[in-house]
């Protein structure tokens, strides 16, 4: 069966005429010869076309149209006279109907029209299908679904939103996509920035909570339609970024066990048999000058070797665990930069300046070398600035130089580190903003959120 049609018309020729048609083309047809027993039938829910005519004994189409529609809101509508009346048919429209046929009725012509209401009915059940589904996707869906304009305005959120960042579902109308994210310049996901937020399928931010706490992110943009409407995805990340802290904290305890062994054990003894040279070359310096010789050289040799160990254990472990510990670092690697590389390099910080979370130091630390590192191998800067500024939410690192630079929407070139250092500011809990334009230098911030840092 295509479908069920009821057919409401006094005239029994026309409406036997009707029936016989619709029945040969596979529908099911009900009938009524008036509105008062049209409505003594319970089953309008069942029609998906009423064909009906314009005039009956109890009452005039106008009249019944909203009555009809109101009963069966799916169904199409089409009204049936004998006159050719323009305002009629407006009128009929306007009160309901969906179409309109001229008597003596033409069945190939009523034919086309029920075909066109089956294709109608087909249409909306595939697309009222498909929004089943899509709700169910959105409904189940463990990450946080989030669908915004141009400006930000957040028009639609799936539960998972609510659980991820604590607001009501109500609450979301008068949020922007900025209240969800850290809306840092740069971050790529803010409402004024959809381009670059759009050149990535997914990348790292910072999720903001109902409560003022931070967390990490992957998000996902895309577009909907004609580009008005975003769709964001936004996974938490903070489980998966815990586990690869906790890989990458013992990795450093590995490194900072090797580099102790190399201060302590080695270094300590090899600075002992450097004492043993120096001792044997006083000793022999008069009745053997040439072993008084090799004694020495023996010694300037221990020396520099014990210089190199001590540089080994510095880059194993660079910063020192001591609340200050960042800052000495990054002055020594400014010290280190001026004297390797010569060139103009300077360290800003505030006075008094500490930071007690020793792991995430040794992330800005590394970040920050490699950042300057770049600048003079790939840059070939003359001055690099490596600035530390912190607000009551934020804590920024910024390297910056005055380099080649490079077009960010090109393909990073092969040995920047960019990756590295993108992966390092997300397990210290922030972001790296990148700009840079070829010619106009280069500057790195990476932004992770004011916890432990204080400033004296």
């Amino acid at each position: 069966m295509i479908g069920r049609v009821l057919i409401i018309e006094d005239d029994r020729g026309n409406r036997e005429s009707l029936r016989r048609i619709l029945k040969l083309d596979g529908y099911e047809v009900d009938v009524a010869e008036s509105w008062s027993a049209a409505f003594q039938r319970d089953n309008w829910s069942e029609y998906f076309a009423i064909l009906l005519d314009r005039k009956l004994p109890d009452g005039s189409a106008d009249e019944w149209l909203p009555k009809v529609r109101h009963a069966a809101p799916e169904a199409g509508l089409i009204v049936i006279t004998a006159f050719v009346d323009l305002e009629g048919a407006i009128t009929a429209i306007r009160h309901g109907a969906d179409d309109y046929l001229i008597k003596p009725i033409d069945g190939d012509d009523v034919r086309g029209r029920l075909r066109r209401f089956v294709e109608l009915r087909d249409t909306k059940i595939a697309l009222r299908t498909t929004e089943e589904e899509l709700r169910a996707v959105l409904e189940t869906a463990p990450d946080a679904i989030v669908t915004y304009d141009n400006d930000g305005r957040i028009h639609r959120t799936n539960p998972a939103a609510s659980k991820l960042f604590g607001y009501e579902t109500e609450e979301y109308s008068s949020l922007k996509i900025d209240d969800l994210l850290s809306g840092m310049d740069g971050s790529g996901i803010s409402s004024k920035n959809h381009s670059k937020t759009l050149s990535d399928t997914s990348h790292d931010a910072v999720g903001k909570r109902r409560d003022g706490s931070f967390f990490p992110v992957d998000v996902a943009v895309n577009p909907m339609g004609d580009g008005h409407l975003f769709t964001g995805i936004i996974r938490d990340m903070s489980h998966r970024r815990e586990l690869q802290r906790e890989v990458l904290e013992s990795a450093e305890e590995e490194r900072r066990r090797i580099g102790g062994d190399l201060h302590d054990a080695l270094g300590q003894h090899m600075t002992g048999i450097t004492y043993l040279a120096e001792t044997l070359r006083s000793q022999i310096s008069e009745s053997d000058p040439d072993a008084a010789r090799l004694a020495d050289r023996i010694a300037e040799l221990l020396k520099e070797t014990v210089e190199q160990t001590r540089r080994l254990v510095r880059g194993l472990y660079p910063v020192d665990p001591r609340p200050d510990g960042l800052r000495d670092a990054l002055t020594s690697l400014t010290q280190r930069l001026s004297k390797d590389f010569r060139v103009d390099a300077e360290f800003d910080c505030p006075d008094g300046f500490v930071f007690n979370d020793s792991n995430a130091a040794n992330h800005l630390f590394r970040i920050a070398q490699e950042a300057s590192s770049n600048a003079m191998r790939h840059g070939r800067s003359p001055r690099v600035t490596i600035r530390i500024v912190q607000d009551d939410h934020w804590i920024h690192l910024t390297i910056a130089d005055e380099g080649t630079g490079f077009d960010i929407a090109a393909p990073p070139p092969a040995g920047l580190g960019l990756r590295l250092m993108r992966y390092r500011a997300g397990l210290a809990g922030g972001e790296l903003t990148i700009d840079s334009q070829p010619d106009s230098g280069t500057t790195i911030i990476c932004s992770i959120p004011h916890s432990d840092t204080v400033a004296a």
